[in-house]
């Protein structure tokens, strides 16, 4: 028989409730105002649960454990706002120094414990569950049981039937299978906390450890298909985050910071951050939490390329080129209304065509904004048809850039 650990957790009544009428939320902050010790109890995919203070000895909801830190107040407003169980950061910081018998201290930035939950469930009063007869009145933060064991089994089939009976479930569980680890969804909030903590707290590229200038990057963002997962997270300096989402600046395959020549080309500028072009970025030592090479992949190809992506070609005119053997393959990139020529040995009409010998072969010519892109290609064919002369063995490839 599977065996999975539940932990009923004691909190008052007031955070409950304010949490259990927010019509939209995926995640919650059970924090912890002291921030002294780590909460290592519950593997990510167990559940933890809530139990009001007396004299309400009732469990009234709960959510999957998903990660644990200790981190500061200014953190898990940014990262999970009214999710704290407060309606606003002065408020969460009162009672933060209330639970710690002290006057809050506005220029203290408290250093509290961190339980992240997600798929919260909070269940109306006649569905709430008496505490187990094993529960001690002299528990001060909770306990854990074992679904191994008898209070702890029939606790998980009490959850179970009170949760399928919700009208949107938020655990898809079977109501009468074996105990089981739950995945959990991480949402934003819980995405940008784990970001944070397996990095420690500091930039993968610049080392830099100021942390109200870092930010959870994803490195394929969440609205394009990416997910609020670590292997999708890099923990960056705002500033090189801007870049990344602008695809100015990417990550290789084998973990190196790389910086586009777009940068300079837009700018003119960018010294500082070609000096760290080809450096290696600080990644977690745990393999897990590293970039996956799908989500690199992705954004070398979509995003850190994007405005030079090629498209291939077609029509007549361009089945003709091919067919009369000065060109191979044909695609544009027509954004800076620039032609450029690949492999091409360059004639005397082509020379007088404004065209101009580049790096590596490559030659150039710009074009009026009023000429399209086939009537370019027209005036080129034209011009070879008029030369006469064939290129031998080279692969003549035009694309505008």
């Amino acid at each position: 028989m599977n065996a999975v650990n539940l932990y009923i957790g004691i909190t008052d009544y007031d955070w409950f409730r304010f949490l259990s009428v927010l019509e939209t939320i995926d995640e919650v902050n059970f924090w912890q105002p002291g921030g002294r010790t780590n909460f290592r109890v519950l593997q990510p995919g167990e559940l933890f649960l809530f139990k009001l203070h007396a004299p309400r000895n009732f469990i009234v909801g709960g959510g999957v454990f998903a990660r644990a830190a200790i981190l500061p107040t200014s953190l898990a407003w940014e990262a999970f706002g009214k999710a704290n169980g407060a309606a606003s950061l002065p408020e969460m910081r009162k009672r933060i120094a209330y639970y710690r018998h002290q006057t809050d201290d506005p220029h203290e930035d408290y250093m509290i414990g961190y339980r992240i939950l997600t798929q919260p469930f909070f269940m109306r009063e006649k569905d709430w569950i008496p505490i187990p007869a094993s529960w001690s009145p002299h528990i001060q933060q909770g306990r854990t049981y074992s679904t191994a064991e008898g209070d702890g089994r029939h606790l998980w089939d009490l959850l179970m039937e009170r949760v399928s009976e919700q009208p949107k479930a938020p655990i898809a569980v079977p109501r009468y299978g074996e105990p089981m680890l739950i995945h959990p969804r991480l949402g934003q909030g819980a995405f940008r906390v784990s970001v944070t903590d397996a990095y420690q707290r500091r930039c993968a590229v610049t080392g830099e450890r100021t942390l109200p200038i870092l930010d959870a990057a994803h490195i394929r963002p969440y609205a394009e298909g990416g997910a609020h997962e670590l292997a999708n997270g890099l923990l960056l300096r705002t500033d090189i985050h801007r870049l990344l989402d602008l695809g100015y600046v990417t990550i290789s395959r084998h973990g190196h910071f790389e910086v586009g020549r777009r940068l300079n080309e837009h700018f003119e500028n960018g010294r500082h951050y070609y000096a760290m072009h080809g450096q290696a970025l600080s990644l977690p030592e745990n393999l897990d939490q590293r970039p996956s090479r799908e989500v690199i992949e992705w954004h070398q190809t979509q995003r850190f390329w994007d405005r030079d992506k090629e498209a291939p070609l077609k029509g007549p005119l361009v089945q003709r080129l091919v067919e009369a053997g000065r060109i191979a393959t044909v695609t544009a990139r027509t954004e800076a209304r620039r032609l450029r020529i690949v492999s091409m040995r360059p004639t005397r009409s082509a020379r007088s065509w404004r065209g101009r010998r580049g790096h590596g072969g490559w030659l150039f010519w710009r074009w009026d904004s009023g000429c399209t892109l086939t009537s370019l290609l027209t005036k080129l064919r034209d011009k070879w048809e008029q030369t006469n002369q064939k290129s031998d063995n080279d692969t003549d490839n035009l694309l505008a850039k």
